[in-house]
């Protein structure tokens, strides 16, 4: 995983002109970073707080670490010699931005603050804190209304073009677009942008709220859009009933199925069919080397509601490559699961689907925090199964991480098989103690 921290992965002040010159080279394409479909945004909204008065500060608490421009150094200033910044999140220009550039995606869950628990009121605090992109006018408008700051005023009108530059090449793209964990506001938001989505096939709403208002904005948008190649608005799993029966309705009174009859209003579908409208087209996958979209729900579902201590391969060694590393890379964070297994499959094991697993799982760096000891090819009383598998010890390169137990092949992922946890357990001893197998 590469973690960007713009204030810390590029220089600050006081810059060289060589600094000067990566940074603003950084500025230039720094929307690449924020907007790209490969990346996801996680925002920390809140300032750090300043030392409690009634608590334990140190004894440096009246003081800050800072570049002094007078001495040419970093040294300690006295807090009441400094000028407090306490302008919030939203109102300053670069972050709100780097909002916009993130929420350009083709999902808004890819752009998330994970800190509103922190906030004060219940609307700080609320749980769909992900946002629409606005369109060139909208934003404009915004940081004039809402005095959006520039720490250098003459920043705005190169945040005002980054943004539209950014917001009509995505939007003018965009084939399959998936609003999620929203509250209605932006639905107002999408109403007024969602013109621009020239090429727009299919409109997810899933996980949010909606007002009457909102929905008929969105819903007369929808009407007067004919032109728009869209065949589907699907409406998924609002958070209450009466934001479904609004959009409904709005739906209805706006006529959209008789302005544009090409457009269905659904609000159920077949599993295998969500799964396809939520991701991007095959092609594009494969050409960005991007899984299918159950893989960051099975990491999380391997990290927060899988409990067992077994986990079938089956169903994923023939997959794609890609989906197959990124399914063993989950496994990386696993907490629970000790062993990986497959049935063996004959002759399928004399081509390269058991090879490039091995080959895989050799490559997987497994860390103290992951439970995963063993991977185990079960099923192998067939005739001349031992020799096949056998061959797959020089796969791996060493004969000390593969043994058998019975009928089963067991290749150690950690150690040795006489040594699988660095505290001296054998794959026998590790076997006892997980039985009964489930396979």
């Amino acid at each position: 995983v590469w973690v960007f921290i713009d204030f810390l992965s590029i220089y600050q002040f006081e810059q060289t002109p060589e600094q000067r010159k990566k940074f603003d080279l950084a500025m230039d394409n720094m929307h690449l970073l924020y907007a790209h479909e490969s990346t996801m945004t996680l925002r920390l909204e809140h300032l750090s707080p300043y030392p409690h008065p009634n608590g334990n500060p140190s004894k440096n608490s009246n003081v800050v670490k800072i570049w002094h421009k007078a001495s040419k150094k970093v040294k300690d200033v006295a807090r009441d010699q400094l000028k407090n910044n306490d302008r919030p999140y939203q109102r300053r220009g670069w972050c709100r931005v780097e909002v916009q550039w993130s929420s350009a995606r083709s999902e808004s869950h890819s752009n998330v603050q994970i800190d509103a628990h922190l906030g004060s009121s219940e609307e700080q605090k609320r749980k769909f804190k992900c946002q629409v992109a606005e369109h060139p006018d909208q934003f404009q408008d915004r940081t004039t209304g809402e005095e959006i700051k520039f720490n250098r005023p003459k920043d705005k009108p190169i945040v005002l073009k980054l943004q539209k530059k950014v917001f009509l090449q995505k939007a003018n793209e965009r084939e399959h677009l998936v609003v999620e964990n929203v509250e209605a506001p932006e639905i107002a938001v999408l109403a007024k942008s969602i013109r621009y989505y020239k090429c727009l096939k299919s409109l997810t709403l899933r996980h949010f709220f909606c007002e009457f208002d909102q929905a008929m904005a969105l819903c007369k948008a929808l009407a007067d859009m004919s032109q728009l190649p869209l065949t589907r608005l699907l409406v998924l799993y609002p958070e209450d009933a009466e934001s479904e029966r609004v959009l409904k309705e709005a739906f209805r009174r706006c006529k959209v199925k008789e302005k544009n009859p090409k457009i269905d209003f659904q609000t159920k579908i077949k599993e295998k069919e969500e799964k396809e409208m939520s991701m991007q087209t095959e092609e594009w996958r494969k050409r960005s080397r991007r899984p299918e979209p159950t893989i960051p729900a099975m990491l999380d579902f391997l990290q927060k509601d899988f409990s067992s201590k077994f986990f079938s391969l089956d169903d994923w060694m023939y997959k794609s490559e890609d989906d197959r590393r990124a399914v063993l890379k989950a496994f990386q964070r696993s907490v629970t699961v000790k062993l990986l297994w497959v049935a063996y499959r004959g002759h399928e094991w004399n081509g390269t689907y058991g090879s490039d697993l091995l080959k895989d799982l050799k490559k997987l760096q497994l860390g103290s925090g992951s439970s995963l000891m063993a991977f185990v090819i079960s099923e192998t009383n067939i005739d001349g199964s031992r020799k096949v598998l056998s061959r797959a010890c020089s796969e791996w390169g060493s004969d000390q991480h593969c043994t058998w137990i019975g009928d089963y092949f067991i290749v150690s992922l950690k150690g040795p098989t006489e040594n699988v946890d660095g505290q001296g357990t054998s794959m026998e001893t590790l076997f006892q103690s997980l039985s009964p197998l489930p396979f």
